[in-house]
């Protein structure tokens, strides 16, 4: 075939995809001749203008229209107006043949007859539903020997389908392809055109010389455009080196002055080496009462009256906790009887607090995240900064190798002068010196704002100001602030809220241990107007499906500015939400490992007394921001037809519920019950299975284990007739792990669950919402609410380490323990799905793939206890996400079916299996990254250490 059409060289030579399929457009142009071309996605016009140049050359005649809305997309990213002013002016040549046509592709159909369009060039959203919805609503227009172009079928990531879809079109029809430079399709829906018949007939060798002469050629183009470049860069570098040259006469006073801090950091090591003396020996005398007070301990465990109280003490240890709890209630009453003088300050503190509150508090003892004194206690102990730190931070800075440029991002409207102040402030103050504030005004029509920023501004050159001249409320207001940015992230401030003197430390800190991060975040508390903090958020790492339900990166969120630039910054229209939005967008583009949690309180929230802000004054409008943001992130992220359902949380209406779709046909589900006789108990299980639960694509395995009474063999006579429920005979000694091993063998369903008998359904849709869950790629384990029969919380999901065990660490504790059914838990922790790291097996469901990639559970080491966390960590292992739901909620009467633990055997078991887990998961054990470091994993749930 003649490819001398091939050279042609195409009029823009820049970094694109599309660069080295230039020869073949121009080969294509040369020898289709088409009357009429349509280029559906034209952005700057790199392919378009390849082929207005190839039909001006060649004299073709050909009437070329280019479709595109110009505002971009997901995969192309957004833009302005200035892209669009661009390809206009590159359009002025070709003009008398050419048309631009500035709407969307369904708009754009009208503009052209049934069979008019001889080649169409389909290059818009990459997504799979919206290239089939191109070509099959343009179909239509194309002439009975048209062509069609797909170009970026080799693109795999980001969910491109543009290659599964033209995969699926050429088992029928003739077609050629081009591999390299992302790939480009060649498509003949109905007939060939005799122009083409050559190329579609091409195999074997001949194909392939083909391929590798136009790649050859395009090649050529982008060898030309670098090597352009690298002259440009070359001018460039000598300009910076005559600059440089200009600047050397500078460089001795330069050296001087780094000499001299260096001289000064030497003596403010030697300072801080002169103060570590002391705190050595001050630290030795610990150590030293340390040891005499072990030897007075051994002392008085060693003597006559430790032996002779022993009885006594072990009857105290015996006593149920509740009766403990009594008589230390009734001793604290007693002492408040006998000081009554005191009573004023304590009527005044019930009064405060709550009556309730401090009782829980003076019987546990407990220094609760959610109580004001605590907390600030917790301060003074662990978040105060002493004088010698912020030394030892300086000098931390001085040493970091990489010292990120961090822009605080921070929109003003309106604010009050002396939290304006505070504000800016508490950014000066930061122990990290390597900021930028960019600060938008919003048209702010209080004359002090301006004069404060103005201020401020000549005060510290890192302060950058722009004013908008109209008030375009917070996403506008950010965007012009982002204007100013030059650095490497984006840290997000409100114009009211406060800094920890520490957080852009942290910040730098962690991106020198993570360097490839893209989002971080931080803990959070409140602060109110006389400066005392409250109502601390000691987060998780990072949960996606937390995410869903709340914004788990605000506040301190930290972005990767190139990232956020990429997705096309802040939207107008999710005011209130805005920077969920955003970091929904950026969730699309990042991996969840990307995404770090530095478990440090760097946020002060201010709760205001004056003025409202925007999320609280219109808190309606906010929501429907934050739905409006979820839902379409998650239309871009999943197929059409498992489209999740957003809506309100239940039991906090703020907050956000997605219900995930189910395939068609439903998968099957194989509930596996493991038995020993206790025949109400089971029947009353499994009736609620065919009776009371909405999913009917199930079978029901009976795992016997002996069972001998004749009420237990009469039930199962009774279930023979029922074709979805059969009885496994697993035989032996009680071990869990083999019971269900065997039974998962005998099942066949699609999805495993794992359920005790002594569990009983309260709502039909539970099963729905685990099934549907469990089915999404990178779910492992998922797990319900369970509740006592009382009503109490059973199981709200797994903390690891909780308790103790041979004095240290323990092993892992439910979530939620006799929690009331409708308490919210931390931030939401009992009413919102989100990322565990393990959850019982009393009601665990999980994909058949994953149970037998892993192995099942453990029969050898684990027979008993602890098989189902053991399990759900190896899944965490092979790499998926495990999930509790709060939206699937049943009764457990928590092993009613099994004896007593507290026999010498037992025991001896029990302590073997903890003693396996804490050698085998001990690091695991020792840090849960989904309950926080800063809680005590003695205590109950969420009190601080």
């Amino acid at each position: 075939m003649n490819i001398g059409a091939a050279l042609l060289q195409p009029p823009m030579l820049a970094e694109s995809a599309w660069l080295e399929h230039a020869p073949f457009a121009a080969w294509l142009i040369e020898k289709l001749r088409p009357k009429c071309l349509v280029e559906l996605g034209t952005h700057r016009g790199y392919s378009y203008f390849a082929f207005c140049k190839a039909v001006s050359h060649f004299k073709t005649g050909t009437a070329c229209h280019a479709v595109d809305s110009f505002k971009g997309d997901e995969h192309a990213g957004f833009y302005d107006d200035e892209i669009f002013k661009q390809v206009i002016a590159q359009n002025k040549p070709y003009e008398n043949f050419s048309t631009i046509h500035r709407m969307d592709f369904s708009e754009a159909l009208s503009q052209f007859t049934d069979g008019s369009v001889d080649l169409l060039h389909i290059d818009g959203r990459h997504f799979y539903d919206d290239v089939k919805e191109d070509y099959e609503s343009w179909l239509p227009k194309l002439t009975s020997h048209g062509v069609v172009l797909f170009h970026d079928i080799s693109v795999t990531e980001r969910n491109f389908g543009v290659g599964k879809f033209f995969a699926e079109l050429t088992a029928s029809k003739k077609h050629f392809a081009f591999m390299h430079n992302n790939g480009l399709g060649i498509l003949a829906p109905n007939e060939t055109p005799s122009a083409l018949e050559a190329l579609f007939e091409l195999s074997g060798r001949d194909a392939l010389e083909f391929k590798e002469l136009m790649e050859e050629l395009g090649r050529r183009f982008t060898l030309q455009f670098q090597h352009r470049r690298v002259l440009e860069e070359l001018a460039l570098t000598r300009a910076q080196l005559t600059e440089t040259q200009d600047k050397l006469v500078l460089s001795a006073d330069q050296l001087t002055h780094e000499m001299t801090e260096r001289k000064r950091q030497s003596e403010r090591i030697i300072s801080l080496e002169g103060k570590l003396g002391p705190a050595l020996a001050k630290n030795n005398r610990l150590h030293e009462e340390k040891l005499e007070l072990a030897k007075k301990l051994y002392s008085i465990e060693t003597s006559t009256f430790w032996r002779l109280t022993s009885v006594p003490r072990t009857i105290v240890h015996k006593t149920p906790t509740s009766v403990r709890r009594a008589l230390r209630l009734m001793a604290r009453v007693s002492y408040w009887a006998l000081t009554p003088h005191h009573m004023g300050a304590r009527w005044k503190y019930l009064k405060e607090n709550g009556a309730k509150k401090v009782l829980i508090q003076q019987l546990s003892g407990d220094m609760r995240a959610d109580d004001r004194a605590a907390y600030a206690r917790w301060i003074r102990q662990q978040d105060t900064r002493s004088n010698i730190d912020r030394e030892m931070i300086d000098c931390a800075v001085s040493a970091m190798q990489r010292k990120p440029l961090l822009s605080i991002v921070m929109p003003v409207y309106n604010t009050p002068a002396a939290i304006l102040e505070k504000t800016i402030q508490s950014v000066r103050d930061q122990l990290y010196p390597h900021w930028e504030l960019c600060i938008a005004d919003d048209a702010s029509p209080a004359p002090h704002v301006a004069e404060i920023l103005s201020r401020w501004q000549a005060i510290d050159t890192r302060i950058k100001v722009i004013r908008r001249q109209s008030n375009g409320h917070i996403s506008a207001a950010s965007n012009s602030a982002l204007e100013l940015a030059s650095g490497d992230y984006m840290v997000l401030l409100d114009h009211d809220d406060l800094l920890a003197e520490h957080a852009l430390y942290s910040i730098a800190t962690a991106l020198g241990e993570r360097p490839d991060a893209d989002i971080l975040y931080s803990d959070e508390d409140k602060i109110d107007e006389s400066g005392s903090r409250f109502d601390p958020y000691f987060k998780p790492d990072f949960s996606y499906d937390l995410m869903l339900g709340q914004n788990l990166i605000n506040h301190l969120g930290v972005f990767r500015l190139a990232l956020v630039n990429e997705v096309g910054r802040f939207r107008e229209g999710f005011e209130g939400s805005q920077d969920y939005d955003l970091a929904l967008r950026c969730l699309e583009r990042t991996s969840f490992d990307r995404v770090v949690h530095i478990p440090e309180v760097l946020y002060h929230w201010r709760q205001p007394t004056g003025p409202e802000s925007f999320s609280q004054t219109a808190l309606q409008r906010c929501v429907d921001a934050s739905r409006k943001a979820l839902g379409e992130h998650l239309s871009r992220t999943t197929q059409a037809d498992l489209r999740p359902v957003v809506e309100a949380n239940p039991s906090v209406w703020s907050w956000n519920r997605v219900r995930w779709q189910l395939p068609d046909p439903r998968p099957q589900v194989s509930v596996i019950i493991p038995t020993r006789d206790h025949a109400a108990l089971l029947k009353q299980c499994v009736e609620g299975l065919l009776h009371r639960t909405d999913y009917d694509n199930l079978e029901i395995l009976i795992a016997d284990n002996g069972s001998c009474e004749d009420e237990t063999k009469a039930l199962f006579e009774s279930w023979s007739t029922i074709s979805n429920i059969r009885v496994v005979d697993t035989a032996g000694p009680f071990n869990y792990s083999r019971i269900n091993n065997d039974a998962v063998t005998a099942s066949s369903g699609d999805v495993i669950l794992l359920l005790n008998n002594d569990v009983d359904v309260i709502e039909p849709d539970w099963l729905t919402e685990m099934v549907s869950l469990a089915v999404r790629p990178d779910v492992g384990c998922v797990g319900a609410k369970l509740l006592y029969g009382d009503g109490r919380v059973q199981h709200a999901g797994v903390r690891l380490g909780a308790g103790e065990f041979d004095g240290g660490i323990g092993v892992a504790g439910h979530l939620g323990l006799f929690a009331a059914a409708d308490d919210l838990g931390y931030f939401g922790s009992y009413v919102l799905p989100h990322e565990v790291s393990a959850v019982t097996a009393a009601c665990l469901a999980v994909r058949r793939t994953i149970y037998e990639e892993v192995g099942g559970l453990n029969e050898s080491d684990l027979a008993v206890a602890f098989n189902d966390i053991d399990f759900c960590l190896r899944v965490r292992e092979a790499g998926y996400r495990n999930i509790w739901t709060p939206h699937a909620t049943l009764f457990h009467l928590e092993s009613a079916s099994r004896g007593s633990d507290l026999t010498p055997e037992k025991a001896a078991r029990f302590y073997g299996e903890a003693h396996y887990m804490r050698r085998r998961w001990g690091p695991y054990l020792d840090r849960d990254p989904f309950y926080s470091m800063h809680f005590d994993h003695r205590k109950n749930d969420y009190v601080l250490s």
